[in-house]
C-alpha cells in the first residue's frame, strides 16, 4: 500500500474519531450536564457527510460496491468478462456524472449553516470529491481485478 493511501486512511480514521468524540460530547452535555451543545447535532452531520463519500472512495478502491458476485462468478469467462467490464463503465459513468453535478451544485450555493455558519458549499464539495476519487479507485480496481492471474475467470490453464 502506498504511502497517500495510508495518508487517506489515517484522515478518514481522523474524522470517525472527530464524529465520534463529537456526538459523545454532545451525550455527555446533554444527560450528565444538563445542557446541550447546539453545534454538535450539526458538527456530526457535516463530518458524517464528508465520511460517508471519502469512505466510499477505500470501498470503491477494494471493489467493495454493490454487486451480484455470486452469480458472475458461476457464468461462462466471455460473458463474465462482458458484464464486469459493461457493469464498470454504468458506476464510472454515475461517477462522472455525480462529480459534474457535484461541482455544479457546489459553485452554486450561496447557504450557510444554521448554527456554524459555515457555508454548505463546504459540505457539498464532498460529493464532487468523493464520487471523483472513487471513479479513479474503481477504474484502478477494475485494471487490477482484469490482470489478476488468480481470479477463476481468468485463468488461461
Amino acid at each position: 500500500m502506498s504511502a497517500a493511501w495510508r495518508v487517506f486512511e489515517y484522515f478518514i480514521a481522523v474524522l470517525f474519531s472527530s464524529l465520534v468524540l463529537v456526538i459523545l460530547a454532545q451525550i455527555v452535555f446533554r444527560y450528565f450536564i444538563g445542557s446541550s451543545l447546539s453545534w454538535a447535532d450539526e458538527g456530526a452531520r457535516y463530518l458524517f457527510v464528508w465520511l460517508v463519500y471519502l469512505s466510499g472512495v477505500l470501498a470503491a478502491r477494494e471493489g467493495l460496491n454493490i454487486t451480484f458476485e455470486m452469480i458472475l462468478e458461476a457464468l461462462p469467462r466471455p460473458v463474465w468478462l462482458v458484464l464486469f467490464v459493461a457493469s464498470n463503465i454504468v458506476v464510472c459513468a454515475f461517477l462522472a456524472l455525480a462529480v459534474w453535478l457535484g461541482i455544479e451544485a457546489t459553485a452554486e450555493m450561496r447557504q450557510v449553516s444554521s448554527i456554524l455558519r459555515i457555508p454548505m458549499k463546504y459540505v457539498y464539495l464532498a460529493i464532487p470529491i468523493g464520487c471523483f476519487g472513487m471513479f479513479l479507485a474503481q477504474i484502478s480496481f477494475c485494471v487490477k481485478r482484469l490482470k489478476d492471474p488468480r481470479h477463476p475467470h481468468l485463468d488461461v490453464t
